[in-house]
């Protein structure tokens, strides 16, 4: 209900050429001081870009180098139970119980829908590499992620990191083209 005395964009990157999405994290700060970080996913529609999704979480001061230690540790975790084609502790050990997936279809939402989601990583074939390509940390309970995803699937990410209040980082937003 305030309005946006000024905007910038942090980091843009298409993410599917033929579909015309891209990513986009902003930072913006409103008429009474506060800023916030946006991570946009655009999808150009008759020639205009729409929001296809968004979220916002109002910035704060953090301790950086200890969350982005944190996260790769997290993330390395992450890509370890995917090449091990374990699933089930993928998601239940990196993912907040509320999670969200969007990869443009209907929203999938929890743990049991994400690991039927995800169950194409059981194949023993399937192997994947992240790759960030921006972090932000936006404040000291949460973070953006783009990166690019390589091996079986080759396409950019969105991660939206969510600090719990064990202190553990876990996945609170996936998304992918």
């Amino acid at each position: 209900k305030t309005n946006i005395s000024a905007i910038e964009s942090l980091f843009t990157i298409e993410a599917h050429k033929e579909r015309g999405i891209s990513y986009e994290i902003i930072r913006y700060t409103t008429d009474n001081q506060k800023e916030y970080t946006q991570l946009v996913i655009w999808q150009i529609e008759n020639g205009h870009p729409l929001r296809e999704f968004e979220f916002t979480e109002q910035n704060s001061p953090s301790t950086v180098e200890v969350a982005t230690a944190e996260i790769a540790a997290c993330r390395n975790l992450w890509l370890a139970h995917c090449n091990a084609h374990k699933t089930e502790d993928l998601v239940e050990h990196l993912y907040t119980a509320n999670t969200i997936y969007f990869n443009h279809k209907p929203i999938i939402q929890g743990f049991d829908a994400l690991i039927s989601e995800y169950a194409y990583m059981n194949d023993p074939e399937y192997t994947l590499d992240l790759q960030p390509l921006k972090f932000e940390i936006v404040n000291a309970k949460m973070a953006f992620e783009i990166g690019q995803c390589s091996g079986s699937y080759n396409g950019k990410y969105i991660l939206i990191w969510q600090k719990q209040t064990d202190g553990k980082w876990k996945i609170f937003i996936d998304s992918n083209i």
